[in-house]
């Protein structure tokens, strides 16, 4: 549709604009090279991505109800309704990209305050989770929306924790509005396939400017921005197709950003010397593949810029992501099927990471084993005592 075209290209003109005239805002929204042990950029690109997802998504409301047929005024009136709940994560995560002072706990509230107006203005509570026995107590509206709350604040940070390389978090994005606008299709809800493509236009139009060579970050706005829309997204075609899709299909198409969470929390609360949750690291999947796979790769052996093991790190997690999205594609209806899809993962997630930590490569010559050049040591790191380097 060209309205796809028209949403695409307002993006791209805003994330452009942002760039050129960094000169005049860069010392206050760059993203200054060494500000974190997480972060792997040189230079300080603006992360002000938000702004660009922004003017996208509002031109897509003004031409929804520019078309004025019963499901473009469906699809405009959801999408704004969505920016109303999800403005203040994104304010929030837009005054950290700005000041760099804003603590989790605000920006925690972000999402709290955004699961509230869902409830209020969309029904966003989910009604049910696939698991016999519970669907019957979730059922009750106090339960639902605790169920809600959990999903929705965890996943809008679960997307900043993937926000670590050129093009991750957004092109999972895409994959996963690309997902979730097929499960629409299949439940004939029209409206809900517009809002997917309009926010997967508008991400696209800011990504072209964000991969391969990070030109322009998404920023805490941004990335809250993303996570937020999408599970409520998520929580709406389980309340306007609770017969047609499976909340297990939710939990597969989310695999990659809501394990690589439960892991990080997990890996840094249990581990011996035990560390603040919310404490940014360099030992997420992305970072490791990054460090121990790519930067050796292009980097050590071949004359390749710095940015290209950046992206070339971001498309092998793509991949990675891309198998549970395309499986639970298979079956959105089915809760047995995309449980066990989510467990599969969660296993080869785990071998994976196992793999990075020890530096031990695993048998054939897939895209993520490829033979690191950096020098194994003797005694293989603990994967619960990994250094930060």
């Amino acid at each position: 549709m060209a309205e796809f075209l028209v949403i695409f290209l307002t993006s791209l003109a805003v994330a452009m604009l942002l760039v050129v005239s960094q000169g005049l805002h860069g010392r206050w929204t760059g993203d200054f090279q060494g500000s974190g042990v997480q972060k792997h950029h040189h230079g300080n690109p603006a992360r002000v991505g938000l702004l660009s997802l922004l003017a996208g998504s509002l031109v897509a409301i003004w031409l929804f109800n520019q078309s004025a047929g019963p499901v473009s005024l469906d699809a405009g009136g959801v999408l704004l309704l969505l920016l109303v709940c999800v403005a203040p994560a994104a304010l929030f995560g837009l005054l950290e990209d700005v000041t760099k002072r804003v603590r989790a706990r605000w920006r925690l509230l972000g999402p709290m305050i955004g699961v509230a107006l869902g409830a209020v203005l969309l029904n966003a509570v989910v009604p049910r989770v696939g698991i016999p026995g519970l669907d019957q107590l979730v059922a009750w509206w106090p339960i639902g929306l605790g169920i809600t709350l959990l999903m929705l604040v965890g996943f809008t940070h679960a997307m900043n924790i993937v926000d670590g390389l050129n093009g991750l978090a957004s092109g999972l994005v895409v994959m996963m509005l690309g997902a979730t606008a097929y499960a629409a299709h299949l439940a004939n809800d029209a409206a809900l396939m517009y809002v997917c493509g309009a926010l997967a236009a508008a991400t696209l139009g800011f990504m072209a400017v964000n991969y391969p060579k990070g030109l322009m970050f998404l920023g805490d706005g941004g990335a809250y921005f993303l996570g937020f829309i999408l599970a409520q997204l998520w929580v709406l075609l389980l309340v306007r197709d609770s017969i047609a899709i499976s909340p297990w299909f939710v939990v597969a198409v989310a695999f990659h950003p809501t394990m690589e969470t439960i892991f990080s929390i997990l890996r840094r609360k249990l581990r011996t010397r035990k560390r603040n949750a919310t404490a940014p690291d360099r030992l997420h999947l992305h970072s490791l593949i990054y460090r121990r796979r790519m930067r050796p790769l292009l980097i050590n052996r071949f004359p390749a810029q710095p940015w290209a093991a950046n992206a070339a790190a971001a498309a092998a997690i793509w991949v990675m992501a891309g198998v549970p999205m395309v499986l639970a594609c298979l079956a959105p209806a089915s809760s047995l099927w995309n449980a066990a899809v989510f467990a599969v993962s969660a296993c080869l997630y785990w071998l994976q990471f196992r793999n990075m930590v020890a530096f031990r490569g695993m048998p054939g010559r897939g895209l993520l084993n490829l033979h690191a050049a950096e020098r194994r040591p003797s005694n293989p790191v603990s994967i619960l005592e990994a250094p930060n380097n």
